[in-house]
């Protein structure tokens, strides 16, 4: 404690501190007092203080205490070091020389700096706000424009265009306030000054971004003014919608785009009213980062606006947009809507389309819901869709009850599902397949939306509607269209070599990794080179090629299976590689990654890679391979277990045992080295 009474005023503090917790009283002002409820637990009744004046918290419910330093790192789920040190950066507290509170976090308590010298930060002059915001105004007259090299670097990079730099005034940082409250001249400067501004166009803030930083991308002009605060740019636009974007770069980029935008210098978990304001009455699409902590900042924005704009939508960023294939978004560090223009060269009418199927937000309520005593309903009366009493209706006996068709259709407005009959999996579209989807997700929603009213009953009721509502078709499988292949690129037929866009009634459950151009005239040379040097006879590498079509194809009616046979080191593994890459190492085995071996004296060495699993096809070849093979290795129990299940326990012949499940497919590859005598 007394790190931020040293660098932070008390207002600053109890501005904080409001952004942290819910604060139901702060009439004592003479001692500082900040009471609401703890944002460590969950309550409902204030337990929690905060002393801006002390710069101590304390809840009385779950004894949690500490400062403010302490309290924003709980929030944000930081530990200690990290925290402080984002704490820092958040609201502009420069740390040249270790300071005594993160050198103990260091584990350094010899009150020395780097250098071993005493720190001389103690001693330094506290400047006071209204001097800062005199030297900022006089720094900001004396930035010039941006140069023409930067402004060309910004238009390719970061999606800004030069006439939209010219409105918003952004100039170049070549003046810095120094410690003692001088300004003194930035010998390189790379620093893009953003003003910020108040209601009366009065300068509270420069944000200076540096393009290509990887730490300290964007920081406030000095300690003092690293209060969160709006940015637009310009005034909002009235006539359109409003696109709350996260950082003060995306919102330079969706402006440039032609999109009516602003953002918060800092993100904050609790909005204060002066925030609040611009967003009476509108309609409000939320645009934060493609990762876990964007969207966490997303929620509280949302349940921050939703009873003051006229509407919230949460904008749904495309699975390119994610981690992988399946658009599993990351932690942090997560794609953006910069990105989304630079990165992947969309346009705004791409954007748009995104826009106009954003999610409406809904909003859990804070307290259980009471039903209504009347049943009467009046003519004229709307739904309010953020209501948990829209899952409740009144029967043909006019009893007010749930009615879980209602909740299930309600899910299933906001996420595509399909039941399968036959196997009791559910699946989800996202776009290029429909892809297993955990019902215990869909259970998850269910209580999300039921709030304090649900109950196990009324959750699976509604579960078990949604899955006899999004079954598949009489008739129709999964995977059942054996002439198409589900590619990254589109659906291929293989007899006309036409590729057509992913569509739903398909019903594929898979997708293999391959970007496929019947029209491109290019070759794959070095898997040709591959197969020249390692198999050398043309016949054989026709073979080989011919069986690496047939693992693409859905059925088994090629009937084949496929003997590798050699010294060793001559491209067996290499080929069972490139197998795996080109059907998706998710749509095969994990026993295909290390193959288990079966050897004997009298015979070539053998390793079994599952490919997919063996159902009809290998029955005529099972006899004839089973012959050949030593009894003394069972191999014969091995190709029965492959063809009659779909599970695969491999014991005592190897060590050690090894366990795989082999679903979806069909061919079956061995391949052996010839074995040394003993």
């Amino acid at each position: 404690m007394g790190f931020a009474t040293k660098h932070l005023s008390e207002h600053q503090r109890a501005e904080i501190a409001r952004t942290l917790f819910k604060v139901t009283n702060d009439k004592d002002t003479t001692r500082g007092e900040l009471i609401g409820l703890c944002p460590i637990h969950n309550e409902s009744n204030p337990s929690f203080s905060y002393n801006y004046k002390k710069d101590v918290y304390k809840c009385q419910s779950c004894n949690a205490d500490g400062d403010i330093i302490k309290l924003w790192s709980e929030v944000n789920h930081l530990g200690q070091k990290n925290g402080f040190e984002a704490f820092c950066r958040e609201f502009g507290i420069e740390i040249k020389k270790l300071d005594s509170r993160l050198r103990t976090l260091k584990g350094i308590h010899d009150g020395n700096d780097d250098n071993g010298e005493k720190s001389k930060n103690s001693n330094d002059p506290e400047l006071s706000h209204e001097l800062i915001i005199e030297q900022m105004n006089r720094a900001w007259e004396k930035f010039p424009p941006l140069p023409a090299s930067m402004i060309a670097d910004l238009e390719k990079k970061r999606g800004w265009r030069r006439d939209w730099i010219e409105i918003i005034d952004l100039r170049l940082e070549t003046w810095r306030l120094g410690k003692k409250g001088e300004l003194y001249e930035v010998k390189n400067p790379v620093k893009i000054a953003i003003p910020i501004r108040d209601d009366d166009a009065n300068l509270i803030n420069i944000r200076l971004y540096q393009l290509g930083a990887k730490r300290f991308k964007i920081i406030s002009f000095a300690k003092t003014t690293g209060t969160s605060a709006l940015y637009c740019g310009k005034p909002l636009d009235d006539n359109h919608p409003v696109l709350l974007c996260e950082g003060e770069s995306d919102t330079i980029c969706a402006l440039s785009h032609g999109f009516n935008s602003i953002t918060q210098t800092s993100k904050l978990k609790n909005w204060p009213k002066e925030h609040l304001a611009p967003f009476s009455g509108r309609d409000i699409i939320i645009a934060y980062d493609a990762d876990e902590a964007g969207q966490k900042y997303a929620r509280f924005a949302a349940d921050a606006l939703i009873g003051t704009a006229q509407s919230v939508r949460m904008l749904q960023w495309p699975a390119f947009m994610g981690s992988d294939a399946l658009g599993a978004i990351p932690r942090d560090h997560g794609q953006d809507l910069t990105d989304f223009f630079v990165r992947h060269g969309k346009s705004a009418d791409d954007l748009q389309a995104l826009i106009d199927s954003a999610v409406p937000w809904i909003l859990n309520p804070s307290s259980p819901v009471e039903l209504p005593a009347n049943p009467e309903k009046p003519a004229d009366s709307v739904e309010d869709t953020n209501d948990v009493r829209q899952f409740f209706d009144h029967g043909i006996n006019n009893r007010y009850s749930f009615k879980p068709r209602l909740l299930s259709e309600h899910i299933l407005k906001n996420v595509r599902i399909m039941s399968d009959p036959s196997t009791g999996l559910v699946y989800r579209w996202n776009g290029q397949y429909w892809q297993e989807y955990e019902e215990s997700h869909l259970k998850k929603t269910a209580i999300e939306l039921l709030f304090n009213e649900s109950q196990k009953s009324r959750v699976e009721d509604a579960i078990f509607q949604l899955k006899m509502i999004s079954t598949l078709p009489a008739g129709r499988k999964v995977n059942d269209r054996i002439d198409w292949i589900n590619l990254q690129s589109g659906i291929l037929n293989i007899n006309t070599f036409e590729i057509i866009p992913h569509a739903e009634d398909f019903y594929f459950t898979q997708m293999l990794p391959i970007d496929f151009d019947p029209e491109s005239e290019k070759k794959c040379e070095t898997f040709l080179k591959f197969l020249e040097t390692n198999i050398q006879t043309a016949e054989v590498i026709d073979q080989i090629q011919e069986f690496t079509g047939y693992c693409l194809v859905r059925h088994a009616k090629y009937e084949k299976a496929l003997y590798l046979l050699g010294p060793g080191a001559d491209g067996k593994s290499t080929y069972m590689k490139i197998l795996r890459e080109l059907v998706g190492p998710e749509n095969a085995p994990r026993c295909l990654s290390e193959p288990s071996r079966i050897s004997s004296n009298a015979l070539p060495c053998i390793t079994v890679w599952l490919i997919f699993r063996p159902r009809s096809a290998l029955n005529r070849w099972k006899a004839s391979i089973s012959r050949k093979l030593s009894a003394a290795i069972r191999y014969k129990p091995l190709i029965n277990t492959l063809i009659r299940s779909s599970s695969i326990h491999i014991a005592n012949l190897f060590s050690p045992a090894i366990s795989c499940r082999a679903s979806g497919i069909t061919p079956m590859v061995i391949s052996g080295n010839y074995c040394r005598s003993e």
